[in-house]
């Protein structure tokens, strides 16, 4: 099976968790790959996305403009071009999303899950865990 595993960094409890998982799923023999936006670990199976510069200059700044400080940081806007997402997404089987934290917006979710790929939405916080989306 070739997995992709999508998280914002490799450094935090959650990175930490998706490398350990990467590393126990390649020696298992599956492919299996970390996409991110944060990379502090050498290693050729974890790759960090660029984001688009002119999405963030733009995106910065409304952001703050936002009026409800709860929805300042949402997971509703990216600063990724989706095709440098798809060339990984296209590649895979599985799909496991630990965050979706600046990487992916609701838009992009909606356009992957066009494609007939099996994803699983993984995250402990607010006692969510392992929500599987079969498309």
């Amino acid at each position: 099976m070739r997995f992709l595993l999508v998280t914002y960094n490799d450094s935090d409890g959650v990175g930490q968790t998706v490398v350990n998982l990467n590393n126990n799923l390649n020696s298992l023999g599956h492919h299996s790959k970390i996409i991110l936006l944060s990379k502090s670990l050498k290693a050729k199976d974890i790759i960090k996305i660029e984001r688009d510069k002119i999405k963030r200059l733009i995106n910065f700044p409304l952001e703050f403009l936002k009026k409800r400080f709860f929805d300042l940081f949402s997971f509703g806007n990216s600063t990724v071009n989706l095709k440098k997402i798809e060339e990984y997404t296209s590649d895979s089987d599985i799909i496991i999303i630990f965050t979706l934290h600046k990487i992916l917006s609701l838009d992009m979710i909606s356009k992957l899950f066009q494609k007939k790929k099996n994803y699983l939405f993984s995250s402990t916080r607010y006692g969510v865990s392992n929500r599987r989306v079969s498309c």
